[in-house]
């Protein structure tokens, strides 16, 4: 019985191995309510790397930081209204997440403003 093998990250060539590089395709954003802190990142090879500098960028979970938003190979907006409501969004450019932070945002809260966004992959 044969076993497969997988070769998604390596490629054999004539005895040659020849790996292909991690990408750097995740980004993150953290927010907290309570403080109106923010933090984000972009560029990362991993989801847990952009979710960690994220939150070390927005503060610590008690001043109720937490991550609202991951992508990958995508760019992310949060849109934060006047009453710390917020909405998230992500999409293939800046414009198309912000629009959807914007939407999310004024359904739950007025006066609405993208406050940060990032771009990764």
């Amino acid at each position: 019985m044969t076993k497969p093998y997988l070769a998604a990250a390596v490629l054999v060539f004539g005895g040659l191995m020849i790996s292909t590089p991690a990408l750097a395709d995740y980004g993150a954003i953290a927010f907290s309510q309570k403080t109106g802190n923010y933090g984000y990142s972009y560029g990362f090879n991993s989801r847990s790397g952009a979710e960690a500098r994220a939150m070390a960028g927005c503060g610590s979970r008690k001043s109720g930081c937490g991550i609202v938003l991951w992508f990958t190979k995508a760019c992310g907006s949060l849109a934060v209204g006047s009453k710390r409501g917020y909405g998230t969004g992500w999409g293939a450019s800046r414009a198309q997440a912000k629009s959807i932070a914007m939407g999310i945002c004024r359904s739950n809260d007025r006066n609405c403003r993208e406050v940060v966004w990032s771009c990764s992959g």
